[in-house]
């Protein structure tokens, strides 16, 4: 994938942070950020595809590409993805399908009063992305940092309740659209909160079997997994990851399609450790002990189906505000 010219920035930039027929902001190759954010209308963009020929893998294949980037480590050169990112806003990417043609990202001033907005690709595989921003969704919230994920179908997507008690799904008609509405048959009602526990941070599999999600405060806090045998049951309440889940991270960032290969944001400082197994039947390890696990590049980084390409946030120089989308391949 290119890097944008600063034109093709600009008007990204134009639609999305200052919206139709107004005046235009700074170059994105500029580094002075933008006053306000508003994303009323659509735009649409030359960008190459993120992966033409990817295709989605069974999960009980195994994904060879994880486990050889596991063991050399990952690239580390990042690919940015403008279409995604606007200069001066915090960027993050929170979802999307395993190929990339449609991404659910949040946006906003240092994880405060976050948007949430799809990038699709319309048609599909034609590199040409537009983005629209989503409108509030009775009873969900949007604007929680690391609150909102996507499924891979690119319809749907998973976000904390209002009161961060439980999650609730919402879909849109089709790609293109952002009539996100919540659907009636719920898959996550059984996960429920007791205590003072809130729930935070989920994230699905590619094939929509496996659920991740982190619990806030007494009593047992920490990561959680749930599984169902077919997607048309719901999730049942999830079970506490073992320790070496809990010592390392403060959520999941993602899984592998062949579940094989997990990515956790680092519970100290910024960026994402790797963990794996050999079959779907054992618990996740550190090839790499008693040394640190396999970094990932970038922090909240994730495989869209695939290790071939992660996609996850890269930070130049700004800070939060500095935080953009990007791809890595592997």
């Amino acid at each position: 994938m290119r890097r944008w010219s600063c034109h093709l920035a600009l008007a990204a930039w134009t639609s999305a942070v200052v919206g139709c027929g107004q005046a235009e902001p700074q170059r994105r190759c500029d580094p002075t950020p933008p006053a306000a954010t508003n994303a009323p209308c659509p735009v649409t963009l030359p960008v190459a595809p993120l992966d033409p020929d990817a295709r989605p893998r069974d999960a009980r294949s195994h994904d060879a590409i994880c486990a050889a980037a596991i063991q050399r480590g990952f690239a580390e050169r990042a690919e940015p993805f403008d279409v995604a990112s606007v200069v001066g806003l915090q960027d993050i990417p929170a979802g999307g399908t395993w190929d990339g043609s449609s991404l659910l990202v949040q946006r906003g001033l240092c994880s405060v009063n976050l948007s949430a907005l799809v990038v699709d690709e319309i048609p599909r595989g034609s590199g040409l992305y537009r983005q629209k921003a989503l409108a509030p969704i009775p009873g969900i919230d949007l604007t929680h940092e690391e609150g909102v994920t996507m499924e891979s179908d690119g319809l749907t997507i998973i976000a904390m309740t209002a009161d961060g008690l439980g999650f609730r799904a919402a879909r849109r008609s089709g790609v293109g659209k952002v009539d996100f509405a919540p659907v009636a048959d719920d898959p996550f009602s059984s996960i429920v909160v007791t205590g003072s526990q809130t729930l935070w941070a989920p994230a699905i599999s590619a094939d929509g079997l496996a659920f991740y999600y982190t619990v806030v405060h007494d009593p047992d806090p920490g990561i959680y997994e749930s599984l169902r045998p077919t997607t048309g049951v719901p999730f049942p309440r999830g079970t506490r990851m073992p320790a070496l889940v809990q010592d390392l991270a403060q959520y999941v960032n993602g899984v592998s399609a062949d579940h094989l290969t997990l990515f956790l944001e680092l519970k100290e400082g910024f960026g994402a450790f790797v963990l794996s197994r050999a079959s779907q039947s054992e618990p996740f390890q550190n090839l790499n002990a008693p040394d640190p696990p396999t970094r990932a590049p970038g922090l909240r980084t994730r495989p869209l189906g695939s290790c071939n390409r992660l996609i996850g946030t890269c930070s130049p120089p700004g800070g939060c505000r500095g935080e953009d989308v990007c791809i890595w391949v592997n």
